[in-house]
């Protein structure tokens, strides 16, 4: 008798539960379309080298070309290198809340890179190379606890390197070469532990190097850097 009294209350407690789930996570997947179709129409999809299955109705974004989901049919990776993508980045895409990988170098992207992005807490890889982005490197691209890649080189960058980056706890490869980056490098990436690659080359950074490059652990697996005004050489090297 307990037990048949019990479960008329456990089970709409659970059904309860399970319905929210599944508005949670369906909910979730129009954010992404919705982040998707602002991409595609932001950046002159229709003209895109390969834009298959983008803007069908019937079909799930999970099924567009460059998108890879979860098995919950999230969008876990965007990546459209060198697809032709012309225009500004959305802010929308900072909705992508399971974005682990996002990838659109090599295309012809205009403006600046959307502040918005610190919120995207489970990407891993960003890379925006290769474009024709200009103002300054958000600072809130330091919330991004997981990111191992950052490349933000060959773009048209300005100002100074965020201090913020140095939160950055598991990054690995750093690119900011190619800009037009100038003040001083942050102290505080050379804090960063696992930094294995680190690439400066071709800004307008000055100043001392710091000292915390010189005695990182793996300093012998960095890029070459050279800063205009620096005191010291060290493996690296390109800056007027």
């Amino acid at each position: 008798m307990k037990k048949i009294v019990l479960l008329r209350y456990i089970l709409p407690v659970v059904l309860l539960l399970g319905s929210r789930v599944v508005r949670d996570e369906t909910a979730g997947q129009t954010a992404d379309r919705l982040a998707l179709e602002t991409l595609y129409q932001n950046t002159k999809g229709d003209g895109w080298r390969e834009n298959d299955g983008w803007m069908v109705d019937s079909r799930s974004p999970c099924s567009w070309f460059g998108v890879t989901c979860s098995a919950t049919e999230r969008v876990e990776r965007l990546e459209l290198p060198g697809n032709a993508l012309i225009g500004s980045i959305p802010p929308q895409l900072s909705k992508l809340e399971q974005l682990t990988h996002l990838d659109l170098a090599g295309n012809e992207l205009t403006g600046c890179i959307p502040p918005d992005f610190g919120e995207l807490s489970n990407l891993q890889i960003l890379d925006l190379s290769g474009n024709r982005l200009n103002g300054p490197i958000p600072s809130t691209l330091g919330m991004l606890s997981s990111l191992q890649t950052l490349s933000l080189a060959g773009n048209q960058l300005t100002g100074h390197m965020p201090s913020q980056l140095g939160k950055l706890s598991d990054l690995r490869f750093l690119n900011l070469g190619s800009n037009g980056l100038n003040g001083p490098i942050s102290v505080e990436i050379g804090r960063l532990q696992k930094l294995e690659n680190l690439a400066l080359s071709n800004n307008y950074l000055s100043g001392h190097i710091p000292s915390e490059l010189e005695c990182h652990p793996d300093a012998t697996q960095l890029e070459r850097l050279y800063c205009r005004h620096c005191c010291r050489w060290l493996r690296w090297g390109g800056n007027p």
